[in-house]
C-alpha cells in the first residue's frame, strides 16, 4: 500500500535464521510508488520534511515504538534509536 499523498512510508522487515543469524531491510517510498531509500542493514541517516508512516510486519516492534514506557528487550537500544530519530521528524506514524 502506497502512502497517504504527500507523506512518505517506510517498510522495514526482519529475518531470523534458526542458526541465529539476523538480517534487517528497509525501503523508503513517496506516494508514487518510487524507492526514496532502500538499506539491508546498513547505517543510514534520514533527513526529511514530510510526514512519515513507518510501518512493520512485527506487531512486537510497533507496539514498542508507540509505547512510551522503558524498553528492557533486547533491542532496547535500536528501538531508542529509532524512537530518536522519530522526535526529529516532523512526523512519523507507526503502523502495523
Amino acid at each position: 500500500m502506497l502512502p497517504y499523498p504527500g507523506r512518505l512510508k517506510i517498510n522495514v522487515d526482519a529475518a531470523v535464521k534458526n542458526s541465529g543469524l539476523t538480517g534487517i531491510g528497509i525501503v523508503a517510498r513517496d506516494e508514487q510508488g518510487a524507492v526514496l531509500l532502500a538499506s539491508e542493514g546498513k547505517g543510514f541517516i534520514w533527513r526529511s520534511n514530510r510526514p512519515i508512516t513507518l510501518e512493520t510486519d512485527c506487531l512486537t516492534i510497533c507496539l514498542a515504538l508507540k509505547s512510551k514506557d522503558e524498553n528492557r528487550s533486547s533491542l532496547a537500544l535500536q528501538l531508542n534509536e529509532v524512537k530518536l530519530l522519530g522526535d526529529e521528524l516532523r512526523e512519523v506514524e507507526f503502523v502495523h
